[in-house]
């Protein structure tokens, strides 16, 4: 196609196409021509994207001043800072200790804090927070001395007064509450994603201006933090626990206004308890989030808590989604069947159900390491794979089990090839699916 035909194309769908498009493409299509430019201007400069600390260098009044009436949305990209480890030079009797450096940046503080607390650009009420996933690689003074934190960073659990004691102590923790109490003083947004939310506690959650804030709220979009060392996992650190235990308490109470909820959990930070010795809770409890409509689970463990959320919001949800979950595999917590059962029989306002995998469950030992095959596959491996060529309708469900000691979590391929062959989860899906056609056409 021509730059002369995609120009003759309607205005709505170029931008509908340029939607689709990744950041870098869109750029380039601007530079087609100036009525390509003209078109997707609006996309290119509808998200402000600040690094902090702020650069000495980034003019933002100067480019607010050009795109105010483009930008849409605000992203922060935050990096949190260690404490200097001083080691044996520092003498806490003589030494005078630094102060904790702003999160904002040492030059243009006030920009950033207006920008942050919508005195600047109030129409915008979209707001993305990202922290840094490899911040805790830099060398420093993360926790009493710990220059390399890793997992141990949230080993402990931490009661307020501990929080509060932190936060006094570790520039990082300052720095974390001095972004959330800044957040929570903007009155404008209703829409709010988190990527990589540290499993620690802030102060600022405990504020009127917090629970004032997530009031408003009406998409939610959490992805939470998550890390191994090799030995051990994020999920097995009691700090985390106690850290995805109290979030319904400290966010998903005061949500009471959220229709669209996104949940995801790390491949290092398993959320969702099983009956034996994996207690992580799943951070939605039946009384959270009375209004939700939307719900997108991805690398959850779905079990007790998960059906006991559904269930409770039986006359409220709409459409639910998973991405990369996971059943137990044992004969005491919840099947795909009983998932699919519940939505049928009770979630009864569910119209619209989708089940994603990035990956196809394993039926070999070699699929389950990633390994080069040794030998052939099983009369019963053959099968499986014969069945699912011929019928793509057919789905290879995900068990897995968790190590109870390092937290590892293993794909659990004789359940696999066992619920495959009993045939129940897939009927009760194909009875779901079945059942959610006949609600759609009756207009539920």
């Amino acid at each position: 196609m021509t730059t002369s035909d995609l120009e003759k194309l309607p205005i709505g769908l170029i931008t509908d196409i340029a939607k689709l498009l990744p950041f870098d493409d869109v750029k380039n299509l601007s530079c087609v021509s100036w009525v390509m430019r003209d078109v997707v201007l609006r996309l290119l400069f509808r998200t402000l994207s600040i690094s902090c600390p702020l650069a000495p260098d980034r003019d933002l009044n100067g480019f607010i001043v050009k795109y105010k009436e483009l930008i849409s949305r605000l992203h922060l990209y935050i990096k949190l800072e260690p404490n200097p480890d001083f080691g044996s030079e520092y003498d806490s009797d003589e030494d005078e200790w630094p102060e904790s450096p702003s999160i904002w940046g040492p030059s243009s503080t006030d920009t950033v804090k207006n920008i942050v607390r919508g005195q600047t650009l109030s129409h915008i009420n979209t707001l993305s927070v990202q922290f840094d996933p490899d911040q805790f690689e830099e060398e420093g003074d993360w926790d009493d001395g710990n220059s390399v934190p890793d997992v141990y960073v949230y080993e402990f659990p931490e009661d307020w007064d501990k929080v509060r004691d932190r936060e006094e102590t570790f520039f990082w923790r300052a720095q974390y509450t001095e972004v959330w109490n800044e957040i929570a003083a903007n009155p404008n947004i209703n829409k709010l994603k988190i990527l990589n939310l540290l499993p620690k506690n802030s102060s600022a959650w405990l504020t009127t201006e917090w629970k004032t804030f997530l009031g408003k709220m009406e998409d939610l979009d959490i992805s939470v933090f998550g890390a191994g060392n090799g030995i051990l996992e994020a999920h097995k650190m009691p700090g985390f626990y106690g850290f995805a235990a109290t979030l319904p308490e400290v966010m998903m109470r005061h949500a009471t206004k959220v229709t669209r909820l996104r949940l995801v959990a790390h491949k290092q930070g398993l959320l969702g308890s099983t009956s034996d010795m994996h207690q992580v809770p799943l951070p939605l409890e039946k009384r959270n989030l009375p209004s939700l409509r939307f719900l997108q689970l991805e690398n959850i463990m779905l079990g007790h808590e998960s059906l006991d959320f559904l269930k409770h919001h039986a006359d409220t949800l709409q459409e639910l989604q998973l991405h990369s979950c996971m059943c137990h595999g044992d004969d005491v917590d919840p099947s795909w069947s009983d998932l699919w059962k519940l939505i049928r029989e009770v979630t009864t306002t569910v119209t619209e159900v989708t089940y994603v995998q990035d990956k196809t469950p394993p039926i070999t030992e070699h699929e389950k390491f990633d390994s080069i095959p040794t030998s052939e596959d099983s009369d019963a491996e053959k099968k499986i794979r014969k069945l699912l060529a011929e019928d793509k309708s057919l789905v290879l469900w995900r068990y897995v089990y968790v190590d109870d000691k390092y937290g590892f979590v293993s794909e659990y391929r004789e359940e696999n090839i066992e619920h495959f062959e009993r045939g129940n989860d897939q009927l009760e899906y194909n009875k779901l699916m079945e059942e959610l056609t006949e609600r759609r056409k009756k207009g539920l």
